[in-house]
This record gives structure tokens, C-alpha cells and sequence, in this order.
């Protein structure tokens, strides 16, 4: 009986312990997870973007291409802050690349402010 009460308290440290790393886990997670999710929303307007330019062109009324790739990506975001530019547009092939500064939640932690998408 004597030795119980000596290792009273002992589960507590050890939870509090993992407890950190669980919660680290938890916030990588989390950022890792905002990073896919934008990185698909960005692809998205990119994707949208040159095909309604290949769309137009076609019909040989192209337009504003900075417009519509600009348009597509801001739509495709859902806070609608990307910026979507046209990199290459030649007789048969659009390129447009979406973009946006991402903050991440879990990371300043680890040193990290932005990631750049």
C-alpha cells in the first residue's frame, strides 16, 4: 500500500509529456492540410482559367487573357485573394499560374511565417 502512494501522479507526467507532442502533431496536421487545400483551390483557377482562354481563342476572341486568368483565379479561392497571370500563351497552348501568400497557423513554432503558393 505504502509504494502506491509514492508513484501517485506519475500517469499525470507522463500524459503531460506526450501531450506536447500530440499537440505538435496536431498542428502540423493542420497546416499541412490549409496547404493542400490551397494548393488545390489554386489549381483549380489556373486550370479554369486557361481553359476558358483556349475556350475564347478558339472561337478566335481572345480578349483580355490577363483578365479572364486574373477572374478564374480570384473565383476559384475562397477567400478570393489569388492572382492568377498568363505565362505562356502561343498558337495551341495556355499557361496560366495561380498564386497566393499562404499564412500558416501552427508554424510560426517552428519559425515559419509564409509559405509562398
Amino acid at each position: 500500500m505504502q509504494r502506491l502512494r509514492e508513484e501517485r501522479g506519475a500517469i499525470a507526467v507522463i500524459v503531460a509529456i506526450l501531450m506536447v507532442a500530440l499537440i505538435g502533431f496536431v498542428a502540423i496536421a493542420v497546416d499541412v492540410a490549409a496547404m493542400w487545400s490551397e494548393k488545390r483551390q489554386l489549381q483549380n483557377g489556373a486550370d479554369a482559367g486557361a481553359l476558358a482562354i483556349a475556350q475564347a481563342c478558339a472561337k478566335n476572341a481572345c480578349g483580355s487573357p490577363s483578365a479572364t486568368a486574373q477572374s478564374f483565379a480570384t473565383l476559384n479561392k475562397n477567400d478570393g485573394s489569388a492572382t492568377g497571370t498568363v505565362v505562356s500563351l502561343t498558337g495551341s497552348q495556355v499557361t496560366v499560374r495561380a498564386s497566393d501568400p499562404h499564412e500558416n497557423w501552427f508554424a510560426r513554432i517552428f519559425g515559419s511565417d509564409q509559405t509562398a503558393v
